[in-house]
């Protein structure tokens, strides 16, 4: 097989690893991935991602410029920029963000429907709501898979539309994905509407799976997780003494 096809398929490997938390041995096939193709952007992306997991910050930073480097994906710019956010270097986020506009604006001279990440990233940092809005749901007409419709969840969120954000997720959980993220956006939309139970449920899920699965948000998840169970804790206190 060519060099890039067995690298396709460590780096399928290492994503496996990743999603399922074990961080050791997703370095590992991430590595194999560039040992068999050297420069392998999504094996850099990929080992960025662990790196930062591991709380590696300056190896995963260059990873990602590495990648960037070979091929500008919003994906990674994204991810980049939420270290930068993430480590107060503020400067540094604003430089990627720039460059998101940039390719977002390209993606739409081109006419390219494939800008969840960029409607993602709008939404985690409150940027641009109803354009995120507006991006994810262009693209769920267009590509109607389970992560996109999980974007649309979390972008109907983050625009206050709750009920339809619980809808939204709901389709997105119904084929059963193991996904640390969804877990997290289910639990946080979960929680605005009132849901405390599916709410405790499926933050416990996604840091079961990986309690490092994002940067910005395995702390959130925590936190969130915590006070959702002193809540229902201090509901049970009190309906056992009436």
């Amino acid at each position: 097989m060519p060099p890039e096809n067995v690298a396709l398929t460590y780096y399928q490997l290492a994503e496996d690893l990743f999603h399922r938390g074990d961080l050791d041995n997703s370095a590992k096939a991430y590595l194999q991935a560039l040992a068999q193709y050297p420069g392998y952007y999504r094996g850099l992306g990929g080992l960025a991602k662990v790196r930062i997991a591991q709380h590696r910050y300056d190896e995963g930073i260059d990873l990602y410029k590495k990648a960037i480097a070979t091929i500008p994906l919003i994906e990674y710019v994204a991810a980049l920029a939420d270290v930068y956010d993430t480590l107060g270097r503020r400067q540094e986020f604003d430089e990627q963000y720039k460059l998101l506009e940039f390719i977002g604006y390209l993606s739409s001279l081109n006419q390219r429907t494939y800008n969840r990440e960029l409607a993602v990233f709008y939404a985690d940092h409150n940027i641009k709501l109803p354009q995120a809005l507006a991006l994810a749901h262009r693209e769920l007409e267009n590509r109607r898979d389970v992560y996109t419709q999980d974007a649309f969840a979390w972008c109907l969120y983050k625009n206050g539309k709750l009920h339809d954000a619980a809808q939204a997720i709901d389709a997105a959980l119904g084929l059963g994905t193991r996904d640390a993220l969804m877990f997290f956006h289910a639990g946080m939309i979960y929680r605005a509407v009132g849901d405390n139970g599916r709410s405790e449920d499926y933050l416990s899920r996604s840091l079961a799976i990986n309690s490092e699965f994002h940067v910005r948000y395995s702390k959130l998840a925590a936190q969130t997780l915590k006070q959702v169970r002193a809540q229902r804790s201090t509901i049970a206190r009190g309906r056992n003494r009436e």
